[in-house]
């Protein structure tokens, strides 16, 4: 009987946890130059920057990118869902593509 309560116990506390960490957040798209954007994630109850992820456009659609030597190209991120998007794969956009036109 014991182990049962604090199994339940257990499964409500870690339950309570998770919900405390999800954060509500507003996608807004900033043009750096012709076929290259900034991602920003922002919270929507601090305001406050939680992440930012430059894309480049490829075949219509924007993947990861990083800037290498001056040059804009797809981070390793960016490659895999190219390679997912050309497989005919799902749409998720896993490393951030697939994202659609800004």
């Amino acid at each position: 009987m014991k182990h049962i309560l604090f199994l339940m116990i257990l499964i409500i506390t870690s339950n309570n946890s998770f919900a405390a960490t999800f954060q509500n957040y507003k996608t807004e798209k900033e043009i750096i130059s012709d076929g290259v954007i900034l991602e920003k994630q922002i919270s929507t109850s601090t305001g406050k920057i939680i992440k930012q992820i430059y894309k480049i456009k490829v075949n219509s659609n924007y993947y990861e990118a990083v800037k290498k030597d001056g040059k804009w190209q797809l981070s390793e991120a960016g490659k895999n869902a190219l390679e997912e998007a050309q497989k005919g794969g799902s749409d998720s956009g896993g490393g951030g593509g697939g994202g659609g036109g800004c």
